[in-house]
């Protein structure tokens, strides 16, 4: 049979456990096999594609660079077959059915139209997963999730929809006037330099000849929402975020700071018609 691969699934099946879970002993246990056995699956599956998979050191093993490209391919396998099981399984059963999807959970407080969107939808059952921008574009690749919501610039393959924007605002709970000289003066909390608000924020102020240095720095929305009255500073966040959190004075900067687009992304191929469903329903509010 001329060009036919004949594929055996259970080397995958022993190769992707034993990749993630890092250990034989692990995986063995993990599958119910022995470990001999788990051996012996990696060692016909590297003979059948002609390459070294693991490093072994010890007990310890490590995936060699064709074993790390291998587990890409594997691993979008069998997230494509978990998705098609979920789907298939609930969807016999419409009252069981779980729609998954991603999102910042800050951007709920952001987004009053998604809160109502959500009360609506009676015939579906949701799975919310509060993540990072970059975990959730992950998941979203690797099938793990229907669709994300996300705060930020997005240019990767995923299919994309701009629904909302937040305005980012220099925000103070106190009295306090911010002048174009004052800020080597002021204290600031902004968000961690490897954030993008915080990436887009510094081209703003390096654009205007503006240096801050900030006494506090926050790794989520939420962690400045809960300091903010609390802490003698300025904070950097949007303004969406604090309309109905309390009264703060939003500081005229004397020129525009960035906008922060809001986007759906999700895979066209793989989504539900459900989730197909309440995006349009986003899209629409």
């Amino acid at each position: 049979l001329r060009g036919i691969i004949m594929i055996d699934f259970n080397y995958y099946k022993v190769f992707y456990y034993v990749a993630k879970l890092g250990n034989f002993s692990l995986a063995a246990k993990e599958l119910g096999v022995s470990q001999p056995a788990i051996s012996y699956t990696i060692s016909e599956l590297e003979k059948s594609i002609s390459t070294t998979l693991f490093i072994r050191r010890g007990k310890k093993i490590e995936l060699t660079k064709t074993g790390k490209d291998l587990l890409e391919y594997v691993e979008d396998s069998f997230n494509t077959l978990k998705m098609a099981e979920q789907t298939l399984f609930h969807k016999s059963t419409i009252e069981n059915y779980r729609l998954t999807f991603g999102i910042q959970s800050y951007l709920i407080n952001a987004l009053a139209s998604l809160k109502e969107q959500l009360k609506l939808s009676h015939n579906v059952n949701f799975k919310i997963l509060d993540d990072n921008f970059d975990n959730l574009i992950k998941k979203v690749e690797n099938k793990e999730l229907e669709f994300a919501i996300i705060a930020g610039t997005y240019l990767g393959k995923l299919n994309k929809i701009e629904v909302a924007t937040l305005h980012m605002q220099f925000v103070s709970s106190k009295d306090k006037q911010l002048k174009d000289d004052d800020f080597s003066k002021c204290i600031f909390a902004m968000p961690l330099a490897t954030t993008q608000a915080r990436k887009e924020l510094n081209k703003t102020l390096l654009k205007n000849n503006i240096q801050i240095e900030p006494k506090y720095e926050f790794n989520s929305n939420q962690v400045a929402l809960s300091l903010m009255g609390k802490v003698d500073a300025i904070f950097y966040i949007a303004k969406e975020l604090i309309q109905n959190h309390g009264q703060f004075n939003i500081i005229d900067t004397k020129f525009e700071l960035p906008i922060i687009p809001i986007n759906v992304v999700y895979n066209e191929k793989y989504i539900s018609s459900e989730g197909k469903e309440l995006i349009d329903s986003i899209i629409k509010q």
